[in-house]
């Protein structure tokens, strides 16, 4: 039922002439603002966004380069999304510790959105039967904070900042 059909079943009155025509013109604005609300509620999904996939994207700190698709920014979005983890410091010692290497993480170095990140230097990895191959080298000096400090970087929330101490 439109919202103008609606309106005269709710008149106590039996409506005619310009009565009527005001609770057609009333009613379909309420239809339009129904369909501003179903398009709204669209948006609030990364998977269903267009309008508003913008703000997504700024939230994630993603920038969609200008030829990428839309289902492709949305898949961006959403694989973001996932990967995020609980945003908490262990989530990404858990990472780093994915990589090989053990961090420890400090909050609010200087304000409540910063983290310091304490890494080695280098991660030692040793040859490994069934892990290695053929040829390699029995031990590897691996440096690792670049690496690491981009995926900390991709991964941390926009609002927050990461420092790692490192000279390139």
């Amino acid at each position: 039922m439109l919202n103008f059909e609606l309106l005269d079943v709710l008149s106590p009155l039996d409506l005619t002439g310009s009565d009527s025509a005001e609770n057609a013109a009333l009613g379909a604005s309420l239809d339009k603002v129904d369909a501003a609300r179903v398009r709204l509620q669209a948006e609030l999904f990364p998977a269903s966004a267009d309008l508003l996939l913008y703000r997504w994207e700024q939230l994630l700190d993603l920038t969609p380069a200008a030829t990428d698709t839309v289902h492709y920014r949305r898949d961006k979005v959403i694989a973001k999304l996932r990967n995020r983890g609980l945003l908490t410091p262990y989530y990404f010692q858990t990472l780093a510790l994915a990589m090989g290497v053990i961090v420890t993480i400090y909050e609010n170095i200087g304000d409540r959105f910063t983290w310091g990140v304490a890494t080695p230097d280098e991660v030692v990895h040793y040859f490994s039967s069934g892990q290695s191959f053929c040829g390699e080298c029995l031990v590897t000096y691996q440096p690792v904070v670049a690496e690491l400090s981009a995926l900390f970087q991709e991964l941390k929330p926009a609002y927050t900042r990461c420092v790692i101490p490192y000279t390139p």
